[in-house]
């Protein structure tokens, strides 16, 4: 079980990092989150959805929304 204790322990730190970048450095994209976390995309859209859920963050426009591809028109 210590390999899941490890990946839990990642997680928990991947989303706390997300949160305080979120906090301290506002609203951007999952690009620019990335670049400034160090994180994946795919892994920003992750905990972003989980958080999205949660309400504890809420998408900041159209093209912002995790988990989502934006609207094509």
């Amino acid at each position: 079980m210590a390999g899941k204790a490890r990946i839990d322990a990642v997680r928990a730190r991947n989303r706390a990092l997300l949160l305080a970048a979120l906090r301290y450095g506002g609203a951007r994209s999952r690009t620019e989150l990335a670049a400034d976390t160090g994180l994946s995309g795919a892994t920003i859209s992750a905990i972003g959805a989980q958080m999205l859920a949660e309400g504890l963050i809420a998408p900041a426009g159209p093209t912002e929304s995790f988990g989502e591809s934006p609207a094509r028109g």
